[in-house]
């Protein structure tokens, strides 16, 4: 497929006609773009509270399980407006987007049996018949982006060449949650904006003398967010207090191919 749009984009290269005698891509304009996106989410956990009682053995157990990487793999759709000032063949320029990013993880791995008898997930029982085990999801959920770019590219008469740099928005739904046999039942699902860096290239030709079509990558990192797990309703045990701390984080890569308006 991306063999494909380069080839594609290659040959408009050749056959189109410079846009301007002067080839300047000076000027307010307007887009669209459409391409795919794959959002990359690390998580780890730490304990907390009550769990500094329980064995070393299952507060490994625990942590090693509700730690999650997770890729998700989807289209994404955005509208952008921006500013290009050039001078000579050297270009500069504001733009912003916005967008919808497409795609789901949910992740679930258990139950795992910790081999250790402890209190946590048996109800509370000190001296529980049986060993705990677990069962962990984990989500990552993409919803939108914002971003502001700044660009600076070099221009080829009809053919622009560029790299970009600023800051994006990505609004993301992310949970996690552990349950255990002894209907110990702990959840966190919650709705955050991550803000982080963005870096980008792209090529970018002129199709006529208001209209462009441009192919590019960006990626961003959109830094971390903490929060904890709470008991869910009909959990058995839920004193003492155990804690667990999720610390999970995101990142982008969009591809995607664009048309834009000049002005």
């Amino acid at each position: 497929m991306r063999k494909l749009v380069f080839a594609a984009l290659g040959s408009m290269v050749v056959a189109t006609p410079a846009f301007a005698a002067d080839g300047n891509w000076s000027g307010p304009y307007v887009g669209v773009l459409a391409g795919w996106n794959s959002a990359h989410s690390n998580s780890s956990g730490t304990l907390s509270g009550q769990w500094t009682a329980e064995s070393s053995a299952l507060r490994q157990t625990v942590t090693d399980n509700i730690a999650a990487s997770q890729t998700t793999n989807n289209g994404e759709i955005s509208a952008n407006i921006g500013y290009n000032y050039q001078v000579n063949n050297i270009l500069a320029g504001l733009e912003v987007e916005a967008g919808a990013v497409g795609g789901a993880k949910i992740r679930s791995v258990g139950p795992i049996t910790t081999g250790a008898v402890g209190t946590a997930g048996n109800a509370g029982n000190a001296t529980p018949a049986l060993a705990p085990n677990y069962t962990f999801t984990n989500t990552i959920d993409p919803k939108s982006l914002i971003a502001v770019k700044l660009r600076l590219g070099v221009a080829l008469d009809s053919t622009l060449f560029y790299v970009n740099g600023g800051w994006a928005w990505v609004a993301a739904n992310q949970g996690a949650s552990l349950i255990s046999n002894g209907n110990y039942k702990k959840s966190a699902a919650l709705s955050h904006t991550y803000n982080g860096w963005l870096l980008g290239l792209g090529v970018e030709q002129r199709v006529g003398s208001n209209l462009s079509i441009r192919l590019s990558y960006d990626y961003t990192d959109q830094g971390d967010i903490n929060y904890t797990t709470a008991y869910q309703a009909g959990s058995s045990f839920t004193t003492p207090a155990y804690v667990e701390t999720i610390k999970q984080d995101l990142s982008l890569h969009l591809v995607r191919v664009g048309v834009t308006y000049h002005f």
